[in-house]
């Protein structure tokens, strides 16, 4: 049950992660880019809040892209270490028809500041996402399972899975599927239900449905 909340808390922000840092929520997302203003890249920047409706910005987070590329769609998690982990989607701005990048990652000790690896996490691959019409790693989402952690990310509207022990280096796993068919659509999330099964939410988009979001239980054997 569900009450609606109208007040707008991020204004020419599309995509939004958060993450509670002891009694505080820190909130992840794109600002600028192609899709507000033409050939201007996007860092990813961050606010935070005392009650998860009123943000403030935070000075010190904001994570650049390479030259010729902006970002999107951050997803953060707190390594066993205590570590912070965010990863996100680096796109080739040389195109504008086209959302071709791969992933980077970033690490902070507070949520506050934050370091971006020097090497790329993944890149879409032939074998496993394909690369037409064009190579693209979406929207990583991660959840802790057992004794490591599970990434979720999507690719032209089909979901893949990544597998980590330590939360830094991820071996594909390939496609989601739920009781043996592929998962058709994107900006996968979700929730374990118990310690093998996984409640996921993913978006459907077309011309004709403006937008549609699924559910299905995923079986993590």
């Amino acid at each position: 049950t569900w009450e609606e909340e109208t007040d707008v808390i991020f204004d020419g922000i599309a995509t939004v992660r958060a993450l509670v840092i002891g009694d505080k929520v820190y909130a992840y997302y794109p600002q600028g880019g192609a899709q507000i203003a033409p050939n201007e890249p996007a860092s990813i920047v961050g606010s935070v809040s005392s009650d998860g409706k009123t943000f403030s910005v935070v000075s010190s987070i904001e994570i650049s892209p390479h030259e010729g590329f902006t970002m999107d769609g951050p997803g953060v998690f707190q390594l066993e270490n205590g570590t912070y982990r965010m990863y996100f989607v680096e796109f080739d701005m040389s195109d504008s028809t086209k959302r071709q990048g791969d992933m980077w990652g970033a690490s902070s000790s507070d949520g506050k500041v934050w370091v971006k690896d020097d090497a790329l996490t993944l890149k879409a691959e032939a074998n496993v996402e394909g690369t037409q019409p064009w190579p693209q790693i979406l929207h990583p989402f991660v959840v802790k399972y057992m004794d490591g952690f599970i990434m979720l990310y999507n690719s032209h509207s089909r979901s893949f899975w990544a597998y980590s022990e330590d939360g830094l280096s991820w071996d594909k796993r390939g496609m989601v599927t739920y009781n043996g068919q592929e998962i058709d659509g994107a900006d996968i999330d979700g929730f374990w239900l118990n310690e093998n099964e996984l409640r996921v939410y993913y978006g459907d988009f077309s011309p004709q449905t403006g937008g549609v979001v699924y559910s299905s239980v995923l079986k993590v054997e």
